[in-house]
């Protein structure tokens, strides 16, 4: 159950970065009568877009969230040593893609990351007994 919370949490801070508001924008015009407008608002990463290697980040993570929860359910049915070591390799991608992200997404991905460590710890518990 707790990889599937892990996938979920990580999904919504996932989308979160993706599309919620992320950059601030302020902007001022004088028209020729001499009237000052200003706009402001904010917009998205998806509608400021994305470097190759934006995207490709942005991809792992869904992957590697995704993954998460069937790798957690694989372990959790069969208790098969794979499905543990992937959970930790799984778990290790996600801390290393929050503190690569610390400044702009790892911050929304610290609740999943902290799920998957859970996890982890709790399958290689259930494994010992």
């Amino acid at each position: 159950m707790s990889g599937l919370a892990t996938s979920v949490v990580g999904l919504l801070g996932w989308a979160y970065a993706a599309f919620g508001p992320t950059y601030r924008y302020v902007g001022s015009a004088i028209s020729s009568n001499g009237s000052t407008t200003t706009v402001s608002g904010s917009t998205s990463v998806m509608q400021k877009g994305l470097g190759l290697a934006g995207v490709v980040f942005f991809v792992a993570i869904v992957l590697v969230v995704v993954s998460f929860a069937a790798v957690a359910y694989w372990h959790s049915r069969r208790r098969a040593k794979a499905a543990l070591l992937t959970l930790w390799a799984l778990t290790s991608l996600l801390w290393i893609s929050m503190v690569l992200g610390a400044a702009s997404i790892g911050v929304l991905l610290l609740p999943a990351a902290l799920l998957a460590m859970i996890t982890s710890v709790t399958g290689s518990l259930e494994g010992r007994s």
